[in-house]
């Protein structure tokens, strides 16, 4: 009896083991996820893997993504052979979707038009009518922040040079950095969190400025995501940097020639066009004056006042027009007139 009931239980344990070792065979599966964070920028996309091994065939299976501990609100829920469109949490409607071929156990994530609530932890979860397995994946949004502010205060023989910058996450690194390109360690640093995550940066540094014509400060997340600012060391200076020592004696001349010709302006315009007016005055006299004197010099002609007879006028007549082709002067026509005119006289007597 002894025997027989050893017998049973050697065969219940092989059926067992062979059980499971079938199941093992056809159904289990492992995922696989890449470890440590994956990075992406807000508002761009990504892709969160997730791979069964072995390269089932998960067509048939229910696939989830979830946050830790929501997984009654799913970022997406694939069953039943589709995804199920208004299952989950709201805020990645339409987001979020499965990328990669089922049929060779691809069941990836892919969001979209990141923001930074998105970043921390997402669950991939595969299940099949005998078995299930779940891994996570962990997800960093990184924000550029703005460009730095610089800002300067005299203190003694130095000065208080100060570097901003607001917006980041993760928290960024701040580096201060002379004209020849050497690192400047004496620099104080503080980080400030706001109530959406995002890192301001905020850093003081006491410099000389006889040591370098300028120094930068530069702020970032990686190589390529740096931003710098840069700021002249001088004292007294209101701004990031001040105009060289020409331009302001060139602006200088420049102003003084400006009034020096404002000023002669003002003297000999008023003269020069009291000399024109005169000027004017004169010829318009001259003219008058020589108009007065033509009048004069050449008055009208009038007849001879004695009566002569009819071959008197006639032969004055004909020596007239005969003088007047000669001569052409109007002074010579008058002689002959006063000639003929005593010579009619005479005649007379």
């Amino acid at each position: 009896m002894a025997q027989w009931t050893n017998r049973t239980a050697v065969m219940l344990v092989s059926l067992m083991m062979f059980g499971l070792l079938g199941c093992s065979t056809a159904e289990t599966f492992t995922l696989q996820v890449p470890g440590g964070f994956i990075q992406a920028k807000v508002g761009f996309s990504v892709l969160l893997p997730c791979e069964m091994s072995p390269a089932l065939n998960a067509e048939s299976y229910e696939v989830s993504w979830y946050r830790p501990n929501k997984e009654g609100s799913p970022v997406l829920l694939y069953k039943d052979l589709k995804v199920q469109e208004n299952t989950g949490d709201p805020q990645y409607r339409g987001r979020a979707s499965l990328f990669g071929d089922l049929q060779k156990g691809y069941v990836s994530l892919k969001l979209e038009n990141l923001t930074i609530a998105d970043r921390g932890e997402y669950v991939c979860f595969v299940q099949s009518d005998r078995w299930y397995e779940k891994a996570s994946v962990n997800l960093n949004i990184t924000v550029v922040g703005s460009l730095p502010v610089l800002s300067l205060a005299e203190t003694g023989d130095e000065v208080n040079v100060t570097c901003v910058s607001d917006g980041w996450s993760p928290k960024p690194i701040i580096t201060w950095k002379d004209m020849r390109g050497r690192e400047l360690r004496n620099s104080v640093v503080q980080h400030k969190t706001d109530s959406e995550g995002l890192v301001s940066v905020r850093s003081w540094l006491m410099f000389s400025p006889s040591d370098s014509e300028w120094i930068s400060c530069s702020v970032g997340l990686s190589d390529q995501d740096i931003k710098e600012g840069r700021v002249l060391p001088l004292k007294s200076a209101p701004a990031t940097e001040q105009p060289s020592e020409w331009k302001v004696s060139f602006i200088i001349l420049l102003i003084i020639i400006l009034m020096v010709f404002t000023v002669m302006a003002s003297l000999f315009i008023p003269k020069i066009r009291g000399l024109i007016f005169t000027q004017e005055q004169k010829i318009t006299s001259k003219g008058e004056q020589t108009n007065l004197l033509g009048d004069i010099t050449h008055p009208p002609e009038t007849g001879p006042v004695v009566n002569q007879t009819a071959e008197t006028t006639a032969e004055a007549a004909q020596t007239s027009e005969k003088t007047d082709k000669a001569t052409n002067t109007e002074k010579e026509i008058t002689d002959w007139e006063k000639m003929l005119s005593c010579k009619g006289e005479g005649g007379q007597e």
